[in-house]
């Protein structure tokens, strides 16, 4: 009914205006037909709430993708927000249509606006932490690999006189491995009449644990690395990382020079000793030596840009050693 003194709506049991206080006990109860609209703002909820999903859904499966959470985009940004505003929106709605005494509906509008982002909002972030954990997994199960490799080379080291794996000669050098089917071993490695020279590639070196330590080829494989492939250093750091990195500056700086699989949050590294630690930082070889680059003269921390073809400065160089490049594909 009407307030016969303001005009404005009230419900039709009610005794006293809501908004003046005006006795309502002497007016007919009978109402007159009202104007039923759907809620602006019902609707707009939820169409944000259904634009907001996609967010939820591709950030999910990146996430489970990427084991940890993955850097946001625009894209991103914007859908998170739309969601964000629709369930502000739901609220607003849901309010307007209790006050508006029956003259507003889209209480559903409203609902599905906010129910779909916050129901995606919780699987996303249950998809995150099951996406940390399995991280957290794999880089445990890297370190037990790394760790079986490190006893296997000490094993190897006792059965053959303190000296760690290496194919060829005892002066080869690091590189393609000239004919790894040749029928004798000069052959295969390119060495004299006097078993010097040569070169031996770093799977030909750890091919020999295979051989006569007992270590199955699973051991090399990394479970964050889907499918074996060539290395190329582009795809790991590019020259921009390794001009910006500075051992001095804050975390941020550090984790660019960082394993790309870890996220930048550091590298399981094997030490002589077969123990295996996950490190933060890649200066954790001898006296602070940088892990991925060959040491200079004025700074072993940061060292120079490293190529497919570098060689460890001296013995307490510790270098990362990768097979040589094969070549365009014929």
């Amino acid at each position: 009914m009407n307030c016969p003194k303001c005009g404005r709506q009230n419900h039709d049991q009610a005794h006293i205006c809501f908004y003046c206080h005006y006795p309502l006990s002497y007016v007919a109860a009978t109402p007159p037909e009202q104007d039923v609209r759907t809620s602006k703002l019902a609707v707009a909820s939820c169409i944000l709430g259904v634009l907001g999903l996609p967010f939820f859904l591709i950030y999910g499966s990146m996430a489970m993708q990427a084991y940890g959470l993955p850097p946001l985009s625009i894209f991103a940004y914007a859908s998170f927000f739309s969601a964000i505003l629709a369930v502000f929106l739901g609220l607003a709605a849901l309010a307007c249509i209790e006050i508006n005494y029956g003259r507003l509906t889209g209480r559903a509008y409203a609902a599905i606006g906010i129910a779909i982002p916050l129901i995606a909002f919780f699987l996303t972030a249950a998809h995150a932490s099951l996406a940390n954990m399995r991280g957290t997994a794999l880089r445990m199960t890297c370190s037990t690999n790394l760790s079986g490799l490190g006893k296997a080379m000490l094993i190897y080291a006792n059965d053959y006189d303190g000296e760690m794996p290496r194919a060829g000669g005892p002066n080869s050098a690091l590189g393609t491995t000239p004919n790894f089917q040749a029928n004798t071993h000069n052959a295969a490695y390119g060495l004299d009449t006097k078993g010097s020279g040569g070169q031996a590639s770093m799977s030909a070196n750890f091919y020999l644990l295979v051989k006569y330590a007992e270590v199955t080829p699973k051991s090399f494989k990394c479970d964050r690395d889907p499918a074996f492939k060539e290395f190329k250093l582009a795809g790991y750091r590019s020259k921009t990382d390794f001009q910006t990195f500075d051992p001095n500056g804050p975390r941020k700086i550090i984790k660019r020079a960082n394993a790309l699989p870890h996220k930048g949050d550091g590298q399981n590294v094997l030490f002589i000793d077969a123990h295996t630690s996950f490190e933060k930082q890649p200066f954790c070889g001898v006296k602070d030596d940088n892990i991925y680059t060959p040491q200079t003269a004025t700074d072993i921390r940061k060292g120079a840009l490293p190529t497919l073809t570098a060689q460890p400065a001296n013995r307490n160089d510790s270098l990362l050693l990768n097979d040589p490049s094969k070549g365009p594909k014929k």
